[in-house]
């Protein structure tokens, strides 16, 4: 072969890569992107939840509406659920967009779905895109203890764990590249964990180079698989995180916290391989406090036939009322059997 020919066949290669790159950059179909509006003013925000106020959001899609939702917070910055004044016990529930409600009216979100059934006061502390390292940022800047009415006696807390929750508290590639460069950044140095800001401040370079890296799509299409590792370190990570979650909340609420569940939510093993999610899962329950009460949630048995029922949207993985529903009985099953709720 000829130097001629040779720098032809890189030539030809180089030019199919930008090819590929130019047709991704324009035809390629994203992820939603997600729009807030504030409907009446409010302070600035602590750990990007709106404080007092109400939004109008909606998510699109390469630029077309797909959803349109409007959600209200309470003084402490939670999404509202329904206040029960004569209430003696709670139920506090932290997590992501899931448990959050995205898409979905106050009264159709987990939380409140769950209190309507039981009749236990909830709070929502879940927000949009949030992770257990945003959780455990969350308990340690707000006193937890002074946001739940001293005339409630028992406390339950949940924590609703996702696969996809890997890249938030892991700060990967697919998860920087979302412009989630500010979220708290964990990692256990010496055997304890240790918060050090955020991702921006205390990994810069390699921050950055992921952040660059994204604007690259053809990168993506490879990149992204290894977001979500269910490896050893990642299982000790989260093991890490939540443990430390469980004793700050114990520590604010003290005698009044009677449970903290760890809930791994119906639908991972409908987006993940079966195996490596339970090898994943496996592990994380072996390096959990052993206070810690661990519940797994298999999806509906007609999911796949009805799918569209549990969805928020066809073209969007977040769950329904009805969804909320299902999960709610099945909490109820597990975590208090031997009631009537």
């Amino acid at each position: 072969m000829t130097k001629k020919d040779r720098q032809l066949i890189i030539g030809s290669i180089l030019f199919t890569v930008l090819l590929i790159e130019v047709i991704l950059q324009f035809f390629a179909i994203d992820r939603f992107d997600f729009r807030s509006v504030k409907l009446e003013s409010d302070p600035v925000p602590t750990l990007q939840i709106p404080n007092s106020s109400d939004f109008r959001s909606q998510r699109n899609r390469n630029g077309k509406l797909i959803y349109r939702f409007e959600h209200s917070y309470d003084e402490f910055g939670r999404r509202k659920t329904p206040k029960i004044s004569s209430a003696k016990e709670a139920h506090l529930f932290f997590g992501g967009s899931f448990v959050y409600g995205d898409g979905l009216k106050e009264e159709q979100t987990l939380p409140w779905v769950f209190s309507d059934l039981t009749g236990i006061q909830t709070y929502n502390y879940a927000y949009i895109a949030f992770g257990p390292n945003n959780v455990l940022a969350q308990i340690n800047e707000n006193n937890i203890n002074d946001q739940v009415p001293q005339n409630i006696e028992s406390i339950d807390a949940s924590f609703f764990s996702y696969y996809f929750h890997i890249e938030r508290y892991t700060g990967s590639f697919g998860w920087i590249g979302k412009q989630r460069t500010n979220d708290p950044y964990f990692k256990i140095i010496n055997g304890k964990l240790t918060r050090l800001g955020n991702f921006t401040t205390h990994r810069p370079v390699l921050t950055t180079f992921y952040w660059l890296l994204w604007k690259i799509k053809l990168l993506r299409l490879f990149m992204q698989k290894l977001d979500n590792s269910f490896n050893t370190d990642n299982q000790k990570l989260l093991c890490s995180i939540i443990n430390e979650s469980f004793l700050k909340l114990k520590t604010q609420l003290k005698d009044r916290l009677n449970n903290f569940n760890f809930i791994i939510g119906p639908y991972n093993h409908v987006y993940q391989p079966a195996k490596a999610l339970n090898d994943y899962y496996n592990g994380v329950k072996k390096c959990l406090d052993p206070k810690i009460k661990v519940y797994e949630i298999d999806p509906p048995e007609d999911f796949f036939s009805n799918r569209r029922l549990y969805q928020v949207h066809p073209e969007d993985t977040h769950p329904s009322a009805l969804a909320n529903e299902f999960l709610t009985i099945k909490m109820m099953e597990l975590i208090y059997p031997e009631t009537n709720k």
